[in-house]
């Protein structure tokens, strides 16, 4: 890390990566799906009550996994990573909805879904929520 330091490169270290790579994929993966399904912003997503309760419910989806193989999250972590979306300009678009708008763009569809789906089967945790909203992205490309 010294060498870090004296060529002024900011960095963090953290003990259990893992914890940190779930906690921004239950970001990340959550509204990503959303938005792009849906075709409406951080922000619009965030403030629309159905959008949002959705959003939640696939974070905690999420969260069921990590647990599930023994990542040790926080427990408001479906609370403090919804709220990062006020960290965001309103207007602010995913990157994966830029793809899917993109039509034809390599998209990550399979990362932020059909990544919780394999893991919800191989551990026998209901993810509807982001089953359904996967199904409607893709029956909508």
């Amino acid at each position: 890390m010294g060498l870090f330091k004296q060529a002024n490169i900011l960095i963090k270290f953290f003990e259990d990566v893992n914890i940190e790579i779930w906690t921004k994929y239950i970001f990340i993966a959550s509204f990503a799906l959303v938005t792009a399904t849906y075709n409406k912003t951080i922000g619009e997503v965030a403030n629309d009550g159905d959008l949002g309760v959705l959003v939640k419910d696939i974070m905690q989806e999420i969260e069921l996994i990590a647990k599930a193989i023994k990542i040790e999250l926080p427990a408001d972590i479906v609370e403090t990573s919804f709220s990062k979306a006020n960290q965001f300009p309103f207007e602010t678009k995913t990157s994966f909805q830029r793809d899917v708008e993109a039509k034809g763009r390599q998209s990550e569809w399979d990362l932020f879904g059909g990544t919780v789906i394999r893991y919800a089967k191989r551990f026998n945790i209901p993810v509807n929520s982001t089953k359904n909203t996967l199904d409607k992205l893709l029956k909508d490309l």
